[in-house]
């Protein structure tokens, strides 16, 4: 059995569709300063290939998000920094390990599509959106990712391993779920809240809010208040 091997991806912060992996990753920038957007922005610009600017409209939610190249860029990117996009979950793993050879920069996409006999680039682009794998091109794409596959792991560890690279915490998304639980709650009438009498939610309370009393805790001791934690150090540059 063809088995694949994965390095260590970066802990899970966020799952979700595409679409709103990137609106959530543009949103968690808002919150650092701008100094580190800006760096962020320009790490996402040159692993995609793009200019600065683009990758600023694709976090504007009034234009499309990447199509092609950029997308599969994108998704690897992603990843990279702990989202865990839907869609390249939900890949056969050799599409997913294909397509990464791609997201890395081993190969073009124009030349991972000749790699496996696809005259047309966009039939292939066609395959990473759920179009029928065939055993042929299965084969063909296992093959070329065996061949690269070590320039492909040691492209993913200095990634890993690379400053630049953002590291959204868990909190950071949190914060986004609370707030809006905060906003539904307030705007309930006292018959909708007379509803929320129950054992369940009442649990869930308490829960919560032995989460908080240990957090009013821990104030007493030094604790980053950042809610994100991107490009490691950067704050600290000159």
């Amino acid at each position: 059995m063809k088995e694949i091997i994965e390095v260590e991806r970066a802990p899970e912060v966020f799952r979700d569709h595409f679409d709103e992996c990137l609106k959530h990753f543009g949103k968690q920038l808002n919150s650092v300063s701008n100094k580190v957007r800006l760096k962020t922005i320009k790490s996402f610009a040159d692993f995609c290939g793009v200019a600065q600017p683009t990758v600023k409209r694709w976090f504007d939610e009034s234009w499309s998000p990447p199509n092609g190249e950029a997308r599969i860029k994108s998704m690897c990117y992603l990843d990279a920094c702990g989202y865990r996009v839907i869609e390249f979950e939900r890949m056969p793993k050799v599409l997913r390990s294909f397509a990464e050879l791609i997201g890395f920069g081993i190969v073009s996409a124009r030349e991972a599509s000749d790699l496996i006999e696809n005259k047309k680039l966009s039939r292939m682009y066609e395959l990473f959106r759920g179009a029928t794998l065939t055993d042929e091109k299965r084969d063909r794409m296992w093959n070329v990712w065996k061949e690269r596959r070590h320039a492909l792991e040691q492209k993913k560890k200095d990634m890993n391993g690379s400053q630049s690279v953002p590291r959204i915490s868990k909190a950071g998304g949190l914060f986004g779920v609370l707030g809006g639980l905060v906003v539904l709650l307030e705007g309930l009438s006292e018959n909708e809240l007379k509803e929320l009498l129950d054992p369940q939610f009442l649990q869930i309370v308490s829960r919560l809010n032995g989460v908080c009393s240990k957090t009013f805790e821990m104030e007493k001791k030094p604790v980053s208040t950042n809610q994100t934690e991107i490009a490691k150090g950067a704050d600290n540059e000159s």
